[in-house]
């Protein structure tokens, strides 16, 4: 019977969870190559990454990818504040 028991769901989502890990890299890696390193595009394959280290328990990995993530975020926000500031005679 042990031949053909069904292993168990930890050990598959272990496996799963290993698995989106891996994709989340090569994404990550790809739109970075591609938008580079600021984009909103990246930030969020970091956040799914980050996720995924996460449920891996690759506590220390994750906190710098979700510091990266934060970084992003808040350069974002103050590049868009600063576009919104009037400056008058431009």
């Amino acid at each position: 019977m042990a031949g053909n028991a069904i292993p168990h769901f930890s050990v598959v989502a272990l496996d799963e969870k290993a698995q989106a890990q891996k994709v989340y890299q090569r994404s990550l890696a790809i739109r970075i190559k591609a938008f580079g390193e600021t984009d909103p595009a990246v930030a969020e394959t970091m956040g799914g990454y980050a996720s995924a280290l996460r449920g891996l328990h690759h506590d220390a990995e994750a906190k710098q990818m979700e510091d990266r993530l934060q970084a992003i975020i808040t350069n974002q926000t103050v590049n868009v504040s600063e576009s919104l500031i009037y400056t008058p005679g431009s």
